[in-house]
């Protein structure tokens, strides 16, 4: 029974680590487009595994010069999660869809104010992050974020 449960155990390790929604990204700023902008100067996304979902942090520099970091830890089911650091979001609610595509819903004081789509391409090596939203500067935005793996 005890090998049965570390087997299991180490099967689910690999499983996660085998993820190609979790490591490190590096956003590509040529092939990125944000309308209406500006973009940031630079984002680092990095994702680590938890049961049934991920811890997710992003470090960079926005488009002022100022650095941020955002943080969360969310799951795959459908409900919202606390982000913090990201005066614009409040929440984020995780859908995965496959093992290489998941649809978001962020929010703030209870209103939707963002959704998405990340999809990861099919050899891994980058990703694409689709986001619609408004903000009280932008009434209509669409982002198309590209990210390179690390």
């Amino acid at each position: 029974m005890i090998l049965l449960l570390a087997t299991l155990g180490a099967t689910a390790g690999l499983r996660a680590a085998d993820d190609p929604l979790m490591g490190a990204w590096k956003l590509n700023l040529a092939q990125s487009k944000y309308n209406p902008g500006p973009p940031p100067k630079s984002s680092t996304i990095r994702r680590t595994p938890v049961p049934n979902g991920l811890h997710y942090t992003n470090d960079g520099v926005d488009a002022g010069g100022n650095a941020f970091h955002t943080e969360y830890t969310a799951y795959f089911d459908g409900k919202d999660h606390p982000i913090a650091g990201d005066p614009g979001r409040g929440s984020i609610a995780l859908t995965r869809i496959n093992s290489h595509t998941v649809e978001t819903v962020n929010r703030k004081d209870g209103k939707v104010t963002a959704t998405g789509r990340w999809v990861i391409s099919p050899d891994g090596k980058a990703m694409t992050m689709t986001i619609r939203g408004t903000t009280p500067q932008d009434p209509a935005r669409t982002d198309i974020l590209v990210y390179d793996k690390q």
